[in-house]
């Protein structure tokens, strides 16, 4: 599959963003270093990637850090509604 800016849409965060791990991969693409230089995103518009490697920056957009400068990443928060035990999500009038 080609990058698309619709992919690049797909990969953003909730507020809006990539987080570092997703901009690490995707410049690794390329083959550069990080932090990008300018127009990484225009450079890998086109570009060829495998599906593993979609999901793989997928992915990326959950995966948190704790606290601005500390390199330990963390799971996302669960949502209030997930059951320990078996992993579900609970219906909303059990939370």
């Amino acid at each position: 599959m080609k990058i698309t800016w619709q992919t690049f849409e797909e990969w953003k965060t909730a507020p809006g963003g990539w987080t570092g791990l997703q901009i690490k991969l995707l410049i690794s693409e390329l083959g550069e270093e990080y932090p990008p230089k300018s127009g990484w995103k225009e450079r890998l518009i086109g570009k060829e990637i495998s599906e593993d490697f979609y999901y793989q920056v997928m992915q990326a957009k959950f995966v948190y850090k704790k606290g601005k400068r500390s390199s330990e990443l963390i799971d996302p928060p669960m949502p209030k509604n997930y059951c320990q035990c078996c992993g579900q999500l609970l219906p909303k009038p059990w939370v």
